[in-house]
């Protein structure tokens, strides 16, 4: 179990801050405002002026990317935690100390994966 101590310790501390990445991005608010373009695009001049409405469509594609985005970073932290579980339970079992260390390889390699795309966000939310 300690090759995955170390993985653990960081893993938790990554959770609060994707928590208060989704504050900083505000994402229940920007669910709102893709509602509301939806609603928009809906109605029957919406595209009387084709500027605007292109504008706006636009600007909808743009949020349902950083939804998306935080969506499925949500998610690799979830597998991630699942996989280290799946690893511990290998471990205490006597697995193969081979099959150990290339499981413990891929949780860092998806581990690191999340990271980037965890600061790509954060840089992303600056802009």
């Amino acid at each position: 179990m300690l090759q995955y101590d170390e993985i653990r310790i960081e893993f938790e501390n990554l959770a609060p801050q994707l928590k208060e990445l989704e504050s900083a991005l505000d994402l229940q608010n920007i669910r709102d405002e893709v509602s509301k373009l939806e609603e928009q695009s809906a109605q029957p001049d919406f595209w009387n002026d084709p500027e605007k409405a292109q504008k706006a469509m636009k600007q909808k594609k743009s949020m349902e990317a950083t939804i998306d985005n935080f969506e499925n970073l949500e998610k690799s932290l979830d597998d991630i935690e699942e996989l280290i579980e799946l690893a511990e339970m290998e471990e205490e079992a006597g697995a193969d100390e081979k099959e150990l260390a290339r499981m413990a390889a891929g949780i860092e390699k998806d581990f690191e994966n999340f990271k980037e795309r965890l600061e790509e966000l954060r840089l992303k939310e600056k802009e």
